[in-house]
């Protein structure tokens, strides 16, 4: 997301949907929502961000394998 760091970012995750914005402080405004074809595991939401590009993470519901 060009003109905002990382720590601006809030990812979330709930059932199919996953979200991705911009806290309210952040210099710019973005929001998008992702349906998933498969039911997601909120708390295998992992992210990274190098040289500007954002890497999302997520786990399928009862795997063991992302």
């Amino acid at each position: 997301v060009p003109g905002v760091g990382v720590e601006d970012l809030e990812l979330s995750v709930e059932g199919q949907l996953f979200r991705l914005s911009t806290a309210p402080t952040a210099p710019r405004s973005y929001r998008k929502e992702l349906r998933i074809q498969a039911e997601i595991d909120p708390d295998s939401l992992q992210s990274s961000c190098r040289n500007g590009v954002l890497e999302v993470r997520l786990r399928k519901r009862g795997t063991g394998e992302g």
